[in-house]
């Protein structure tokens, strides 16, 4: 039997879920989950950009399946979060945008991940904070595939 501890599969499960955990009570005041604020944020840098962000993007982005996409998008255009159009490009698609109230706490939203963030690397120097990133951005690439969304970390 092998020390579960030193398990890479273990350890990042273990920060995955410690990160949620964190993210959702700091995201508890505006009654949002740690996936509601990563769409949030996810329209907001396309905003950004100038890009279009469908509800397959956010789907894709969060990992989740797209029926339950639609009624989490559902919910936040109904909340007022979210704003949703018809997509110029393709009539089939929908393009989503912030509403007044995902910019109003959009600094408290982001202020959130950053402060997990800061816990999260407490202690860490500026290079190995860059190492890491480096790492789980090369483990996520290793990992990437088309894989069906499932039930991991539902908020």
């Amino acid at each position: 039997m092998s020390d579960s501890g030193q398990n890479v599969e273990y350890l990042v499960t273990r920060v995955t879920r410690l990160v949620c955990e964190r993210m959702a009570r700091e995201l508890a005041p505006l009654h949002l989950g740690p996936r509601q604020a990563s769409a949030i944020l996810l329209v907001a840098a396309a905003a950004r950009d100038h890009a279009v962000v469908t509800p397959a993007a956010v789907a894709d982005h969060l990992g989740m399946d797209r029926p339950t996409t639609s009624a989490m998008i559902t919910r936040f255009v109904r909340g007022r979060w979210l704003t949703s159009e018809r997509n110029p490009a393709d009539g089939r698609s929908r393009m989503l945008a912030l509403a007044r109230r995902a910019t109003e706490n959009l600094q408290a939203i982001r202020g959130a991940a950053d402060r997990v963030t800061a816990v999260a690397v407490e202690g860490f120097s500026g290079g190995e904070t860059a190492t890491l990133k480096e790492l789980l951005a090369r483990v996520a690439a290793n990992l990437d595939e088309d894989l069906p969304a499932t039930r991991c970390g539902r908020d």
